[in-house]
């Protein structure tokens, strides 16, 4: 599991009720479990997923019991026994990359994207300032500005019949390669 992420779970109807007295977490390190705290938060976008999180430690196994009844969805099903071995990985893993931007004169959406242009971070600015992508898996990725010229925080592909053209995107034209245990800063 990545160090920074949250652990789903999804369930077919909507859960109205959890007991977190059936939910245990435990840290395992030479062979001595340790019971541990955790926050179970509902999905605002959907009511059939919910998550688990903490603050992970590096290189860490944990495992993960949820006993029956301690999830109930709206027609009153409950879950079976679900028990999940996991590791965290190892925080050296990771790269940052730290943008530099200067010369903003209208707002702009910096967008860090996978080689194959997935969007994997985005942020929105106004002004100069340093933007810092952390926990960064190595890789190549791109850089992509768009020129919110509306303000209004997404690109608007235009309107031709009103004469309108698409708001502007920029790519950065260098290479950005991310590598374990690594710092890039680039100043566009």
């Amino acid at each position: 599991l990545d160090i920074y992420r949250k652990i789903n779970f999804d369930f077919n109807y909507p859960v109205f009720e959890v007991d977190t007295s059936k939910i245990r977490l435990y840290s395992i390190a030479d062979s001595v479990e340790t019971t541990e705290d955790y926050m179970i938060e509902k999905d605002t976008l959907s009511g059939r997923s919910w998550f688990l999180a903490r603050d992970w430690v590096s290189k860490m196994k944990y495992r993960l019991l949820a006993e029956p009844g301690a999830f109930m969805d709206m027609y009153e099903n409950i879950n079976d026994t679900l028990i999940v071995n996991f590791s965290i990985q190892d925080e050296e893993h990771y790269g940052v990359l730290h943008v530099k931007t200067s010369n903003v004169k209208c707002p702009l959406i910096v967008q860090l994207m996978d080689d194959k242009e997935a969007v994997q971070k985005e942020k929105y600015i106004a002004s100069d300032e340093v933007i810092t992508y952390n926990w960064l898996n190595p890789g190549r990725y791109k850089i992509k500005y768009i020129y919110d010229t509306n303000e209004n925080r997404k690109w608007d592909t235009g309107k031709y019949l009103e004469g309108i053209q698409p708001e502007k995107v920029e790519y950065y034209e260098g290479d950005i390669v991310i590598r374990s245990n690594w710092e890039m800063e680039i100043n566009w």
